[in-house]
């Protein structure tokens, strides 16, 4: 996950000239939610671009016949909602708040005008798409036919790489993620996420600090993956 200093920071805008990205920073509104409030919902219009500054927000789906599929946890440095980038286009999932937070909100008509004065942008915007695409393709294939602990095994690491704090004792994550939760996240039950965690902490993969999950070094070489670095806040929003 690339850590931003501000919307603008995002490589979406990488190419959009200086004044452009003065536009962003300047266009950006500021909101706070709380903890079970809704950002939208599934098939409403989409009306703009949000960034993670502080909290926690649960994205999901709901069947036809009311069943809920957590699709991800967005938190700090996350860009969400870009189907408000295209006409007519509602959101294709629901954002509700898991833990009191703060954002920063492009509204569609503001994201507009800038895509007219910025056609690079375009290209930049099919790009993030299909990144996301992407990644919804690998979660889908690691938990295709495969063991609960070895989703859960991708799944934490995936965590670590975009929300772990560097530790002596490894990645900490800085948010509860309950077991129940987790489960929603791998297609699971609760009860054999609780199995798998027990048998991660036996193994010393995964410990406890202060009600937070610790990842050890040795999880992430077992699923391929490296947390990148952190990068310094820039923007007050961040520091909130």
């Amino acid at each position: 996950m690339q850590r931003l200093g501000c919307m603008a920071d995002h490589w979406l805008f990488n190419h959009v000239s200086a004044g452009g990205r003065q536009r962003v920073v300047t266009s950006v509104l500021r909101r706070s939610f709380a903890a079970g409030e809704a950002l939208f919902w599934q098939d409403t219009p989409a009306t703009g671009v949000f960034l993670v500054t502080s909290g926690r927000i649960r994205l999901f789906k709901t069947s036809d016949d009311g069943r809920e599929f957590v699709l991800g946890y967005l938190g700090p440095h996350d860009l969400f909602g870009e189907q408000a980038l295209f006409e007519q286009v509602p959101y294709a999932v629901s954002a509700v708040g898991v833990d009191a937070g703060t954002l920063c909100v492009c509204e569609k008509a503001d994201f507009e005008r800038l895509l007219q004065q910025e056609p690079s942008l375009a290209l930049a915007v099919v790009q993030v798409l299909g990144e996301k695409l992407r990644e919804t393709m690998e979660a889908w294939a690691a938990g295709a036919g495969t063991p609960v602990r070895d989703r859960l095994l991708f799944t934490l690491g995936q965590l670590a790489k975009k929300y772990g704090e560097c530790t002596p004792a490894g990645w900490r994550l800085e948010f509860r993620l309950t077991h129940e939760e987790l489960g929603a996240l791998i297609g699971a039950s609760r009860v054999m996420v609780s199995y798998a965690m027990t048998a991660l902490r036996q193994e010393q993969l995964i410990a406890e600090d202060h009600h937070r999950l610790v990842i050890a070094p040795a999880l992430l070489e077992r699923c391929g993956q490296t947390p990148e670095e952190t990068f310094p806040n820039a923007c007050p929003c961040f520091q909130r």
